[in-house]
């Protein structure tokens, strides 16, 4: 959270926004492709340094001046995003430049430009956690994760149904052992009796 990695804006999605079978440009995207081209020569002509609007400069300092890196509210609150959260500030100027840039040749970041690059941060702390939460000391780390996914997914799980799932990556003994762990964690529940009352059978049920 301090050295490479709070430099870094990382997006992470869990699942791929749409399956494209043929990846063929439609004319509209031709014609945005050449559109493209034509912006980003333009950018590449301006030279100097982005100036800030009056209505910018205010508002931006009172953001800047209220602004917590460690506030208890903040929307990830791994410790380990701190130096992440440091840098937030520079992320959302340099973003609010590029903003700025991608609407004209103006060079003078505006107000909206901000706010357009606050929005598009946060969008993305939400899922910070997931960029590394199979990353850890523990070897295993990357296990414990996978079951908890298939146990969040299912809600309720039998045991044997969980081992049937994992068999490939997990034998028995390993498996108990990431039980162990998500159990004493408190991200999940051992039950005797389902859901629907049924007996027989040690569930796992995730703790919402």
């Amino acid at each position: 959270g301090t050295g490479l990695t709070s430099r870094i804006i990382f997006v992470w999605v869990e699942h791929k926004e749409k399956k494209v079978c043929y990846p063929i440009e439609t004319p509209k995207e031709k014609a945005l492709k050449e559109d493209l081209k034509h912006d980003l020569y333009i950018i590449s002509r301006m030279s100097g340094g982005f100036i800030q609007s009056k209505e910018s400069f205010v508002l931006w300092k009172e953001w800047y001046d209220s602004y917590d890196a460690l506030d208890e509210n903040r929307i990830c609150k791994d410790p380990i995003f701190t130096g992440w959260y440091e840098r937030k500030p520079l992320y959302i100027q340099k973003l609010s430049i590029i903003y700025s840039a991608s609407e004209g040749s103006s060079m003078i970041v505006e107000w909206k430009h901000f706010q357009r690059a606050i929005s598009t941060i946060e969008s993305i702390e939400h899922n910070l956690p997931n960029v590394f939460k199979a990353v850890g000391r523990s070897n295993v780390a990357v296990d414990v994760d996978k079951v908890n996914s298939i146990i969040e997914a299912r809600k309720w799980i039998t045991e044997k149904e969980l081992l049937s799932l994992t068999w490939r990556d997990l034998d028995s003994s390993k498996l108990d052992n990431v039980i162990d762990t998500l159990l004493r964690s408190g991200s999940i529940e051992r039950k005797y009796i389902g859901p629907k009352g049924e007996r027989g059978s040690i569930w796992y049920k995730k703790v919402q």
